[in-house]
């Protein structure tokens, strides 16, 4: 890819993603975009709850990303965070964001 194709590429995602690519201290043509675009993974909203003993789905060793708020407790499968990389849940009226 030639140089000015490689540049208008990156000022364009700088553009699209908000942030400033006139200042920079590595050479232009070293960085790239790489990895997908913007939204392109979807969050996933609003998960399924259960109750772990009806959680009969998940192996016991599955690797799972948990969280207490309030002694209240969630298990996110990291199997489903691969597919989502964001859930974004509500433990007791508290809005949450579970990022992998």
């Amino acid at each position: 890819m030639q140089l000015s194709v490689v540049m208008a590429v990156l000022l364009l995602a700088a553009q699209a993603w908000s942030f400033d690519l006139t200042r920079h201290s590595a050479p232009v043509p070293a960085l790239s975009t790489g990895g997908v675009p913007k939204d392109a993974i979807p969050a996933m909203d609003h998960p399924e709850v259960l109750p772990a003993e009806q959680a009969n789905h998940l192996s016991p060793d599955e690797q799972v990303m948990g969280v207490v708020i309030h002694g209240e407790a969630r298990a996110y499968p990291i199997r489903a965070l691969i597919d989502h990389e964001i859930v974004n849940d509500e433990i007791q009226g508290q809005p949450i964001a579970i990022t992998y």
